[in-house]
């Protein structure tokens, strides 16, 4: 979780993990006597020396008189909980106060943004299902193919690749709508959070793929001769230039996406989130590449099978798919969960005026 420290005047962002109960779960070492804090209540005090654990870990929380200390604001509406009972309400929102209190859980956000989020979420696992269903549908015909059980011919090929083209730009404006929502800035939080920086370089990839486009239609109209005729400088340009930024867009917005999933997964305390997005951010592009070279070596060898090529090929980004939409499932299944949480709460903690 992000947690705002101030040590010695400084201000600094640093990434503290707690459990749901409260527990910390991650390297925390007494400031007193340097024992490992791990598992011990955030709440509570070192078993070593006796000094809060609060302390150690530079989070601003109830002190041992049950009062918030330090610059705490409500994760719902922003409001300044200095001085407030920890296990009281927001004056302003009635929110309870010990989620805000223990860092940026998502449990204490603002219910409007975490709804966005889980819709995000969902939108991006369903294009991730959309696009395997296309390159599963041109894998499956090159299998089939490839062992002589059908031919569509050279006509029938190409109304399967039209439809996988068309179908494979669907799920990505769907992919584009879902990460914007999964990437909306935390309104109360903002630029406090660590994983700001990501969700601001991830949008600005999105930015770039969307610009692509215009540069795509560009292409599109080469056929029509004049000066989007190829060969012109216009095409030229337009296809290079629409190539760069496909290409920086792309490795720009799944990277940092991934870095972005990982941060925001401490949030709603799943680690295993957080291991999987690390892996991915390197798993996922060298399967595709290095699928994508052994197509391109077998399609162009003496003896080389283009149908093959294209079977494998395809099996790079399909695995890839797999991959990825398990990892925005679990995202997806989380933030449904905190939103649920959410929900059942009361309006107010019992015996809160």
């Amino acid at each position: 979780m992000a947690r705002r420290i101030r040590q010695a005047g400084k201000v600094e962002v640093k990434s503290l993990e707690v459990h749901a109960d409260g527990r910390i779960c991650a390297d925390v070492r007494c400031v007193t006597c340097g024992y490992d804090l791990i598992h011990v209540p955030i709440e509570g005090v070192c078993p070593e020396c006796g000094t809060e654990a609060y302390r150690s870990t530079g989070v601003m929380i109830a002190a041992r008189d049950g009062l918030v200390v330090g610059d705490a604001t409500c994760g719902s509406c922003g409001y300044d909980l200095r001085g407030l009972p920890a296990h009281g309400a927001c004056p302003e929102c009635a929110s309870p106060i010990r989620p805000s209190i223990l860092g940026s859980r998502l449990e204490a956000a603002a219910p409007e943004y975490v709804t966005k989020l889980a819709r995000g979420a969902m939108l991006v696992s369903i294009a991730s299902v959309l696009a395997f269903v296309f390159v599963g549908a041109q894998l499956l015909h090159g299998v089939l193919e490839l062992f002589g059980l059908v031919s569509l011919g050279a006509a029938g090929s190409d109304v399967l690749a039209g439809v996988a083209a068309t179908g494979s730009l669907v799920a990505l404006g769907v992919y584009l709508v879902g990460w914007w929502l999964l990437t909306v800035k935390d309104p109360v939080r903002g630029k406090a959070m660590v994983a700001d920086r990501a969700r601001r370089s991830c949008r600005f990839g999105l930015v770039l793929m969307v610009l692509v486009f215009p540069l795509l239609i560009i292409s599109m109209l080469a056929s029509s001769g004049g000066r989007f005729a190829p060969g012109s400088m216009v095409f030229g340009f337009g296809a290079l230039f629409g190539s760069v930024l496909t290409f920086i867009g792309t490795i720009l917005q799944y990277v940092r996406s991934m870095t972005y999933v990982g941060l925001m997964s401490t949030r709603f305390s799943r680690p295993r989130v957080r291991a999987y997005a690390d892996s991915m951010a390197w798993i996922g592009p060298l399967t595709v590449i290095f699928t994508s070279l052994i197509a391109a070596i077998m399609a162009n060898s003496a003896g080389g099978s283009l149908v093959v090529a294209t079977v494998i090929g395809n099996l790079g980004p399909a695995a890839m798919l797999v991959m990825y939409w398990h990892l925005m499932e679990q995202v997806r299944r989380a933030l449904r969960e905190v939103r649920a949480a959410q929900e059942a709460r009361p309006a107010q903690p019992p015996g809160v005026q």
